[in-house]
């Protein structure tokens, strides 16, 4: 197998490390001597507590194995998680004599899990921060009915809508989405949704409004990430609507039998491309 082994006398603390054993801290046959301190020496200062009492536990029979995930000191200065597995031999009076068992280094394996669980926590932020920005009901608006949801495909995205007011008193609806599915993408979105805001407290133009915020993107926003972005604003007293479609799919105009009377197509490139662009 993979593993190294290791044989200790616990009557003369003398213990045998096969080569293997040493081999995974980077050490040659010759190198090591047969002394429990050659193991002890090496456990990381973090895992000593845990190390002696796994095998306290063990011996004095509290629990029926042992078994311990450790780090051990490699050659290089770095640590290796090693998991231990061992097995006791008790003498003719009954009393633990010896103790046998196997190194098997897991670094990879907890490397992968150290990753998988920093993946995890930027997900919830991620999954957090979206729940956060949706709005929390729809706004009630005379002869309209307004509704809005969003059902991520994955743990968490940067897709988004918002309903705002603008400086004129007119309203809009805004649906977008980022580029990618982690958290950086939620940031992203907030930020979108924050200039949007702004810009619209002291302005009444959709077109404006898209533009000051795509301008601020483009200086803020790393390369590779962009947002597509649907904005409608409605002036619902007099029942007419403009947009912009910032390389978004298209949006519907449907009458009462469902049939699409017009499709409110791209009218520019994605936020966060071209600091310039016209909409």
């Amino acid at each position: 197998t993979d593993a190294g082994i290791w044989d200790w006398d616990l009557t003369t603390n003398q213990v045998y490390f096969s080569p293997r054993w040493k081999g995974i801290l980077g050490y040659a046959s010759d190198e090591i001597n047969n002394e429990l301190n050659e193991w002890v020496s090496r456990i990381h200062p973090d895992d000593q507590a845990k190390a002696a009492e796994s095998v306290d536990a063990y011996l004095n029979g509290q629990v029926e194995q042992y078994e311990l995930e450790h780090r051990l000191r490699h050659r290089d200065g770095t640590y290796r998680w090693i998991l231990a597995r061992g097995a006791m031999v008790r003498g003719v009076d009954g009393r633990p004599s010896r103790m046998v068992g196997s190194h098997l280094d897991i670094t990879d394996r907890k490397l992968a899990e150290d990753k998988l669980r920093l993946q995890e926590a930027q997900l919830i932020a991620a999954q957090k921060i979206q729940e956060h920005l949706l709005p929390r009901k729809a706004p009630s608006l005379p002869g309209y009915e307004i509704a809005g949801r969003v059902t991520p495909a994955q743990f968490a995205a940067g897709d988004h809508f918002d309903y705002v007011t603008l400086a004129d008193g007119t309203f809009a609806v805004c649906v977008g989405d980022v580029s990618g599915h982690d958290v950086s993408a939620a940031l992203v979105m907030a930020s979108t949704c924050a200039h949007l805001r702004s810009f619209a407290v002291d302005h009444s133009q959709v077109q404006e409004i898209v533009e000051h915020t795509n301008e601020v993107l483009s200086r803020e926003t790393d390369d590779g990430l962009f947002v597509t972005m649907f904005v409608m604003q409605l002036d619902y007293k007099s029942h007419t609507f403009r947009y912009v479609n910032a390389g978004h799919p298209h949006g519907y105009l449907l009458i009462s039998s469902g049939e699409v009377k017009a499709e409110m197509k791209s009218t520019g490139f994605p936020l966060a491309v071209l600091p310039d662009a016209d909409y």
